[in-house]
């Protein structure tokens, strides 16, 4: 899950994007992903993106790179619910 805000410091947190690996994926290889998606998203704010262009950027890289499913675009709807759109895989190149 990818969140705008920092969860250290701020209360309420946005939600911008989740990812979904399959069950085949080894831990290990998740902390690799995480560390990578961790690296890109820092990157990218520096570079002076919005963490909403940042996280649709890594989803479709995790989509690419073997994700399952993603979910992007969370709209607060109320009482701790939000409505949000599922991200399909592109066709292979």
């Amino acid at each position: 899950m990818i969140f705008d805000g920092d969860p250290g410091a701020h209360e309420k947190l946005t939600p911008c994007a989740r990812i979904f690996y399959p069950a085949a994926f080894k831990r290990d290889d998740i902390y690799g992903i995480h560390d990578s998606i961790s690296d890109l998203l820092n990157d990218m704010g520096e570079s002076g993106k919005s963490v909403v262009d940042a996280a649709a950027r890594v989803v479709r890289i995790a989509l690419e790179n073997g994700a399952e499913r993603a979910f992007e675009n969370y709209v607060k709807r109320g009482a701790g619910i939000y409505a949000y759109d599922v991200v399909e895989r592109g066709p292979k190149s």
